[in-house]
């Protein structure tokens, strides 16, 4: 009988726990939506935010980016697009760029951490943003990582879970808001100074993505390294969507499909 009860409260607890976090996706989609149709009700001025977003043949995601990065609550902002996308993609690309007023560079060399630091280099705000193209932003997101800086952080980001679907974006908010690791620092709307960040020597170009390694959570790492353990501040209600690119079957990456091939050798977007 006892554990009846228990597992009846544990499992309405699931339930929730899920329906909390179902509720939640909804709310992030619809704030997506704000960011994606129009200029906010208000917005704020502050230092020059420069974000920078890496990409390989991405004409279907970056408009809707560059819509969600126009109609921020937080200005100015720069965007700078590093593109590694051969013709007629890279092309474009710079069309697009061209209509959002976004710094477009070209980098011949396939390799992501090099576009990230190609790009920062670029860029001439005090605080970088970066992001991958197919991520959206809810309107207030760049305010509330540039109010995180200012309060003393070096690194700041929110959660980035899977706006597509119903079942997977639930699971992903719970995974990547409610119980997400302060210091794991993916490349999707991490907020840092470009003065610390020029301190660091950037993303480590060394750390191939396809070969399995991250060097965006290897970022991170070397933050609390040199300026310790509370030098990252992770927000955990502000929020930004990835697409479902990505995901397949919970969580399987399709990774040929979906970021690229040259030759044998994936590539990363």
């Amino acid at each position: 009988m006892a554990g009846e009860i228990v597992g009846g409260v544990l499992g309405s607890g699931v339930v929730g726990a899920f329906l909390g976090a179902y509720i939640t996706t909804r709310v992030v989609v619809y704030r997506i939506g704000q960011a994606s149709t129009g200029p906010p009700a208000y917005q704020v001025m502050g230092r020059l935010v420069s974000v920078v977003i890496p990409t390989l043949m991405e004409e279907e995601y970056l408009p809707k980016l560059l819509e969600t990065i126009r109609n921020q609550t937080y200005q100015p902002i720069e965007i700078v697009v590093a593109d590694s996308s051969p013709p007629p993609s890279s092309d474009e690309t710079l069309e697009i760029c061209q209509a959002y007023k976004a710094k477009y560079i070209f980098v011949p060399k396939l390799n992501l951490p090099h576009a990230r630091n190609v790009g920062a280099m670029e860029a001439q705000g005090e605080i970088l943003v970066f992001v991958d193209a197919d991520c959206l932003f809810t309107p207030t997101y760049i305010q509330d990582v540039v109010a995180a800086l200012d309060e003393g952080y070096v690194l700041a980001h929110g959660a980035d879970p899977v706006a597509e679907g119903v079942f997977f974006p639930a699971a992903s908010l719970m995974l990547r808001s409610w119980l997400k690791p302060k210091a794991y620092t993916t490349g999707r709307g991490i907020a840092i100074w470009k003065s610390a960040f020029n301190e660091l020597g950037g993303y480590d170009e060394t750390l191939d993505p396809t070969k399995g390694f991250r060097e965006d959570l290897d970022l991170g790492k070397r933050v609390r390294q040199k300026y310790g353990s509370k030098a990252i501040q992770l927000l955990r209600t502000s929020y930004l969507g990835e697409s479902a690119r990505r995901i397949k079957y919970l969580g399987t990456a399709e990774w040929n499909r979906v970021r690229g091939v040259r030759g044998s050798k994936t590539i990363p977007i």
